[in-house]
């Protein structure tokens, strides 16, 4: 009997978590305290925990303990899976996009509309530390371009980290760029012209169709799954019938949706890429901020004839003004870095030595531990919310790592209509036909949960689900 100790008092903390007892984001009694007050073994404690955490029902954080997931389990919960045109297509942003970009410099407005750090997510300590000795030691060299691919310093570190994820780089693979986009920009150049045809998954991160728009290609968008990512059915049809010459997709969780390919999934996609010689460019900026578990592999693990070009950034991870980025680029390498040349010569020198000595020192591992707890509460909080206020049938992405959740709102509520009036009530959010050439997730929204407090989470995501409700109710 003992043997299913542990289960039984699992079962009770399910039924717990179940009732609402313990919420989303919740903390639960600490493993002495259940062991103390019960009279159990620390041991069986633990795998009571471990067998929770097995279910996703909990999350353990680093010398914090254990919490309540965010994640539900009904799949008529998630966001339903949207199949757009699957033919090329012009692309044309909207002018909207300006109006949520300055948005964000206004203090007036509680903004989700941001897939950065906040402020207090920022080590602003340690960067300024370390810019201070990179200013002392290095007084000469910051002053100075940096060679063409970039610090070798910086390089080796991140080649170093690629064991991590399966990319199993060195620094010569290994080209530093201005940011993330800058990388895709230049991934882009180097594997198409003007006139061709890029896949990307739909939703996609609205930086791309702006890339794709000012490069002149044409696009064709890929259903994705709020879970498990980019069809891979649909996009094998779509190779079969049109010349696509290149597919963007974000395999770790992917902006906007959160979504996290299973392995095989990332297995099959490199699989098909090399069969069809498809350059397969892949963003891989939110790969390091998972919640739990071990580090999601790259699709460059599963890359044996260098078809995968990995773009990634410090932007989501450090600090997006350092506009530090790097791209691994394949057998495209050497035309990435000749219109990286071409384009503004290096990247900036003083930010790249600040990054490499937070990396050599071991500080960026510590301060990824600390953001990734963070960024899990800050998550479930407004998950937790949504889930509250928001109107009766809608449904949100659960994701399991990265800054962002995909809400699917009543079709009765326009996104771009509920942007609107909230935006008077001091919210910002991303509406969803912002992440498509079209309008078929006009009734999706993006929240960001990176750049709001806890302070400001509830009240804000009250006011806007009651705004939608509002809407709903002047259209019956």
């Amino acid at each position: 009997m003992a043997n299913y100790l542990y289960l039984q008092i699992a079962q009770r903390i399910e039924e717990h978590i179940e009732n609402g007892t313990y919420k989303a984001g919740e903390k639960l009694p600490s493993v002495r305290s259940i062991h103390e007050e019960q009279g159990i073994s620390i041991s069986t404690v633990l795998e009571a925990y471990h067998h929770l955490e097995d279910r996703g029902l909990i999350v353990a954080q680093e010398k914090s303990g254990y919490y309540v997931s965010g994640k539900r389990r009904t799949k008529e919960q998630v966001p339903s899976q949207v199949i757009p045109a699957l033919k090329p297509e012009s692309v044309v942003i909207d002018s909207l996009l300006e109006t949520i970009m300055q948005e964000r410099f206004i203090r007036e407005v509680v903004s989700f509309s941001r897939a950065i750090p906040g402020n207090h997510l920022i080590p602003g300590k340690i960067l300024k530390r370390n810019m201070l000795e990179v200013l002392r030691i290095d007084e000469y060299e910051v002053m100075n371009y940096t060679q063409l691919q970039g610090n070798d310093r910086l390089r080796n570190e991140i080649a170093k980290r690629s064991m991590g994820w399966g990319g199993m780089l060195t620094a010569r693979d290994i080209c530093i760029t201005s940011g993330c986009l800058e990388a895709i920009h230049l991934a882009l150049r180097a594997t198409t012209q003007q006139g061709d045809i890029v896949a990307v998954e739909s939703p996609c991160y609205y930086g791309f169709l702006e890339a794709i728009q000012g490069l002149r290609l044409q696009v064709i968008e890929i259903p994705s799954h709020a879970q498990t990512g980019i069809d891979l059915n649909y996009l094998e049809d779509v190779y079969k019938q049109y010349p696509v010459k290149a597919c963007i997709v974000t395999p770790n969780f992917s902006n906007p949706t959160g979504s996290l390919m299973p392995d095989s999934s990332k297995k099959e996609l490199v699989a098909l890429t090399t069969r069809y010689q498809v350059p397969l460019i892949e963003d891989d900026i939110y790969g390091e901020l998972y919640f739990q578990g071990t580090r999601p592999t790259s699709l460059k693990m599963y890359d044996k004839e260098d078809w995968v070009i990995v773009c990634s950034s410090f932007s989501k991870t450090l600090a997006p003004g350092l506009r530090v980025g790097w791209v691994a680029g394949g057998r495209f390498r050497q035309s990435v870095e000749r219109l990286k040349f071409m384009t503004n010569i290096a990247a900036t020198t003083v930010a790249q030595l600040v990054i490499a000595r937070l990396l050599e020192a071991g500080s960026f591992e510590r301060h990824l531990k600390r953001m990734r707890s963070k960024l899990f509460l800050q998550m479930t909080e407004v998950q937790a919310a949504v889930e509250a206020y928001f109107p009766e049938g809608t449904s949100i992405s659960h994701p399991q790592g990265g800054y962002v959740v995909w809400i699917e709102l009543p079709e009765k509520v326009s996104s771009m209509e509920l942007y609107k009036v909230a935006l008077q009530q001091g919210i910002g959010f991303t509406p969803g036909h912002l992440f498509s050439t079209g309008m078929v997730h006009s009734h999706f929204l993006r929240l960001s949960c990176g750049s709001v407090t806890s302070e400001q989470t509830e009240q804000a995501l009250k006011t806007l689900g009651q705004l939608a409700k509002e809407l709903i109710a002047n259209h019956q």
